[in-house]
């Protein structure tokens, strides 16, 4: 597979992945007392800062694939992870 092909994949991963995140932060806030719905918000608001950054410096690396593809390949991962924390939550 080409480097273009995998980096098409992960692109694409990610789109389902933050589909999934969206989805699974409102099954949650709907689930908590109002009370906490602005700890939800502020809590994933700083992950996502977490994350975008994390992420931007794991795509600066020029480490084998290519950066670009470690960059969003990060974000698949990380993703990933938040939804399954998300889901696991209430």
């Amino acid at each position: 597979m080409k480097n273009s092909q995998w980096l098409s994949c992960y692109q694409l991963e990610y789109k389902r992945q933050d589909k999934f995140l969206n989805l699974e932060y409102q099954k949650l806030k709907a689930k908590l007392p109002p009370a906490q719905h602005t700890a939800l918000l502020a809590g994933q608001k700083a992950w996502l800062g977490y994350r975008d950054a994390w992420c931007q410096f794991q795509g600066g690396l020029d480490v084998a694939p290519t950066p670009q593809i470690n960059g969003v390949a990060c974000l698949v991962d990380l993703t990933a992870e938040q939804v399954k924390k998300l889901r696991e939550s209430f």
